[in-house]
């Protein structure tokens, strides 16, 4: 062998060994299960209209997941105490969108964030006070109803 084909053959082979390592770290890094750490959180609440009538009670559970950026909400109707209110059959039909404000504190949730003309929104302070939340039905003419959301955080059992 001359001294260039030698010279070609160990580079061939250095490049070779070079991408046999790197498909061989490319398939074991996507083995390695990484721990998906999320945290959950469960809530009772009470929805009242303006005039402090209750329309209805169940409970928020409200996810966040390390990877995602919005956590995610799931609400369930238990009681229903005004059959005929209208909004009743909107937050148990259809999905929501849930955010968390920093700066303020609350956690939203907009049920039905795809129509842009008649939505719920939940305004949760979870802090611990327990009368410091609210909901609004707004349409285009702005809000057309309110009320207070009583919110108790649950115990994990």
């Amino acid at each position: 062998m001359n001294q260039s084909k030698k010279y070609e053959f160990v580079k061939m082979v250095y490049l070779l060994s070079t991408i046999f390592c790197l498909a061989l770290f490319a398939c074991s890094a996507s083995s390695v299960k990484k721990e998906n750490k999320s945290s959950e959180e469960k809530y009772s609440y009470t929805m009242l209209d303006s005039a402090d009538k209750i329309i209805h009670s169940g409970t928020i559970q409200i996810r966040q997941t390390e990877n995602s950026e919005k956590p995610v909400s799931i609400i369930n109707i238990d009681s229903v105490y005004a059959a005929d209110f209208y909004i009743n059959n909107k937050i148990s039909g259809c999905k929501t969108e849930t955010n968390y404000d920093k700066r303020t504190g609350y956690t939203g949730i907009k049920f039905c964030p795809d129509a842009t003309d008649d939505n719920v929104y939940f305004a949760l302070d979870l802090s611990g006070n327990t009368k410091n939340s609210s909901w609004s039905h707004i349409t285009y003419a702005g809000i057309k109803s309110k009320g207070i959301l009583i919110i108790n955080k649950l115990n994990k059992n």
